[in-house]
């Protein structure tokens, strides 16, 4: 409805988007009930086109983003209105894209409008649930849709329609739910939590009773290092550069300190290498290294501030492959998080969706970057502390570093802080729902 609103002006243009043609063309489905709405009307068809161009000069088109790079067909397009159905079905890198086709001459009338709708689950859960719960910002509006907002569906036979699901499909469809989603390769339980004392790294596990303190390690026997996973480009619809800050325990515990994820340039990747290991006196940085970013490795290895750096190869192995001793490391109770963190939100929920299929996984940057942490604490040997035992003893820096072990070794506090407020609401799935974004027009409000 809302992409009509604007057909009697000259050269508005809007356009519609669902995964495939077949998605389009499905009895029902959104080219079916245009022809519904626009069949007996001044309207004209083009079925070559997909397109319906209104008197005035107006078009509405129904488009598809079957393939990783069908965004770019659209590339010379100008558009007054862009919408995605089912938008959890699609990776963000093509929804971000479409932003830059949202373009309006000086002075028209028309606002620049983004529209989105969706039921959670799909490749893109994660990365729409960050976007427009978890983390939404105040000019992004989310608009639940229930149940009860659809009264022209037979609610009880639909009820009795999905009691034939599974528990995590029908919580979805059923009550909107978002929190509800096929488990990956990690799972929540198994993550431990961390806080930072003073002179100590206190660790918890989760207990009958709440979070129990497991142990308290002096500082000055832990040592920090870090991982980056860089990509090439700062574009919206672009990978992302993943970088993480890591405390090894003498027991070989892993604390994540930090996570970095941002569209970067090349150019803007070393420094924030550098200011990553500012914070943290890191001892060294694993850097990925294979194609463009050996680049990035020779930089870092010739910019002042950043410590000793290696290169973290993949040696061939997938995702799912490299990512096992992590998942191993977190099942057996050695993985820690802090409590609060603003990047902890997004973090975890990539690590918990992710299934090493390239075809299910919306994103991975994070997961490799903790990938290359895990590895490399597998290759480094540290001295156990026993229980009893004078702890004041220092752990050893990777053997690598031969007599560099001698020297102090000593963490910082890391820079952690509230998560950002999470709008938990549930969303039902019906015609009314509705995610907006308003990139030029903010009180243009939901359609």
């Amino acid at each position: 409805m809302a992409a009509l609103q604007y057909v009697d002006t000259p050269g508005y243009a809007a356009i519609i988007f669902r995964k495939t043609y077949a998605d389009l063309a499905l009895p029902g489905a959104l080219m079916d009930r245009a022809h519904e709405w626009l069949g007996g009307t001044a309207a004209r068809w083009s079925d070559k086109e997909k397109t319906w161009h209104f008197p005035a000069g107006a078009t509405l088109t129904f488009g598809y983003l079957d393939n990783v790079r069908d965004h770019f067909r659209y590339q010379g397009s100008q558009l007054d209105y862009c919408a995605f159905d089912e938008l959890t079905q699609f990776p963000e890198n093509q929804y971000r894209y479409l932003f830059s086709r949202l373009r309006r001459l000086q002075g028209s009338r028309i606002p620049s409008r983004m529209r989105a709708a969706s039921n959670p689950g799909g490749v893109g859960h994660e990365w729409v649930k960050e976007r427009f719960i978890a983390g939404r910002e105040p000019a992004r509006v989310f608009i639940p849709a229930r149940m009860a907002d659809n009264p022209a569906v037979d609610q009880a036979q639909y009820i009795r329609s999905l009691d034939k699901l599974d528990p995590i499909t029908r919580a979805q469809l059923l009550a909107g739910d978002w929190d509800a989603y096929e488990g990956g390769r990690f799972r929540r339980e198994w993550f431990r939590q961390y806080s930072v004392g003073p002179d100590t790294y206190d660790l918890f596990k989760k207990g009958p009773n709440g979070w129990e303190l497991v142990r308290s390690w002096p500082k000055q026997m832990c040592w920090c290092f870090g991982t980056c996973d860089p990509a090439a480009s700062e574009r919206d619809s672009a990978d992302f550069t993943a970088m993480g800050a890591w405390c090894v325990t003498p027991a070989k515990d892993l604390l994540c300190l930090e996570v970095v994820r941002k569209h970067l340039s090349v150019a803007a990747i070393v420094p924030e290498i550098r200011a990553l290991r500012s914070r943290h006196d890191l001892r060294f940085v694993a850097i990925e290294d294979v194609a463009f970013q050996q680049m990035i490795l020779a930089e870092a290895r010739r910019t002042p501030g950043i410590p000793a750096v290696r290169g973290a190869e993949p040696d061939g192995r997938d995702k799912l492959v490299r990512a096992t001793p992590a998942i191993m490391r977190a099942e057996s109770g050695q993985f820690y998080l802090p409590e609060r963190a603003p990047w902890l939100a997004a973090y975890l929920s990539e690590l918990l969706q992710f299934s090493g299929d390239a075809d299910r996984d919306s994103y991975d940057d994070q997961v490799d970057m903790t990938a290359y942490a895990a590895l490399e604490v597998d290759r480094m040997g540290v001295e156990p502390v026993p229980d009893g035992i004078d702890r004041r003893r220092r752990s050893l820096e990777p053997q690598r570093f031969g007599n560099a072990a001698q020297r102090g070794l000593f963490g910082t506090r890391p820079q952690v802080a509230e998560d950002r407020a999470a709008n938990g609401t549930a969303w039902r799935p019906a015609t009314t729902r509705d995610a907006v974004e308003c990139p030029t027009a903010p009180g243009s409000g939901v359609m």
